[in-house]
């Protein structure tokens, strides 16, 4: 919090998968094994309404969830059905012969599965957001409090090992799914709730120039009769940079038309998770935004285009300034993806 009651963000946004969606493909996963593939897609296929009643079933289960004991599920019969038709033999005694006996039961309409083999869809995300945290922690001091919001944060099982892992630090709003929606709200309303960002990618434009030495080959293309060097990334902002989001000053970077001639230019925004990409194709760079553009030249091979990229909100804001008329192009790429 700054002086202002602002929000400061203090380390670039990070994150992975996460969330409780692999705890679903668990799920499927275990009816793939017992059903097999082609029955689970014949039964979504044939019968849709109860195959999402089924996972609506357990998405409420898995939101209570807390591994203290077994999942119940209502079994849709058709599903049974199907099985029991295509395969000569009832699913219970299918699993006789199954590393799932004893895990997964199906009793009087009811698919029940043991807390373990539930425990098993939750401990990969768990895990990941428990190191994913302790990873933070360790590039950002001092902090005092991980408030845990979206759905997946409602989830017992989750709260339960966070808390044991980082103890009082863990702070649970009374609806961390909807914490999320109510700050996209209020950030709407009021938008200087949120002072300043850390970038999460190296931002950039695609840029030729004069081939020299230290230039690859493959990268070398000839233009009247002058070797270029494609491709390069010219770079407006480095990720872990801290940018203001109330700011109108930004460094402006030159570039040139392809021709004395040239009638438009298109402009190629890219993102990359490296701090010093050296060309546009790398690993971890990727085309972001297009800015065209119509420019009046003059006949100068020489005439700039002087491009700004500055902070709003959620939005990296590209401005494109050619000198020889002065008019001003806008272009905006969001800033959080």
């Amino acid at each position: 919090m700054t002086a202002n009651d602002s929000l400061s963000e203090l380390y670039q946004p990070t994150g992975g998968d996460f969330g409780g969606t692999r705890v679903d493909h668990k799920f499927i996963d275990v009816l793939t094994r017992i059903f097999g593939a082609d029955i689970l897609r014949t039964f979504k296929d044939t019968h849709t309404h109860e195959y999402w009643d089924l996972m609506e079933d357990f998405e409420l289960k898995k939101r209570n969830f807390d591994a203290s004991s077994r999942v119940i599920l209502k079994c849709p019969p058709s599903f049974l059905q199907i099985y029991e038709e295509t395969v000569g033999m009832s699913v219970s005694q299918s699993l006789q012969n199954s590393n799932l006996m004893g895990k997964v039961e199906f009793k009087i309409g009811k698919i029940m599965l043991e807390a373990t083999l539930v425990k098993g869809f939750f401990d990969g995300p768990v895990d990941d957001i428990v190191n994913a945290t302790e990873d933070l922690l360790k590039q950002v001091g001092g902090l005092q409090h991980i408030i845990m919001v979206g759905g997946f944060s409602e989830s017992p099982y989750l709260q339960k090992v966070m808390m044991e892992k980082f103890g009082d630090m863990v702070v649970i709003p009374d609806q961390p799914s909807g914490a999320v929606v109510n700050g996209a709200v209020i950030y709407g309303h009021k938008r200087g709730a949120i002072s300043s960002r850390v970038c999460k990618f190296t931002y950039g434009i695609a840029q030729i120039m004069k081939f020299k030495s230290h230039h690859p080959d493959n990268k070398k293309r000839t233009y009247g009769g002058i070797a270029y060097c494609e491709d390069l990334f010219s770079k407006h902002i480095e990720i872990g940079e801290k940018v203001s989001l109330d700011s109108t000053e930004a460094n402006e970077i030159e570039y040139f038309p392809p021709a004395a001639d040239a009638i438009h230019v298109a402009l190629e925004v890219y993102a990359s998770s490296r701090k010093n990409p050296t060309f546009v194709d790398e690993n971890g760079c990727q085309l972001v935004g297009l800015i065209k553009l119509e420019i009046n030249t003059q006949g100068n091979f020489w005439a700039k285009l002087l491009v700004q990229m500055k902070f709003g909100g959620t939005e990296l804001e590209i401005q494109v300034t050619e000198v020889n008329t002065g008019s001003k192009t806008m272009a905006y790429v969001d800033f959080l993806g």
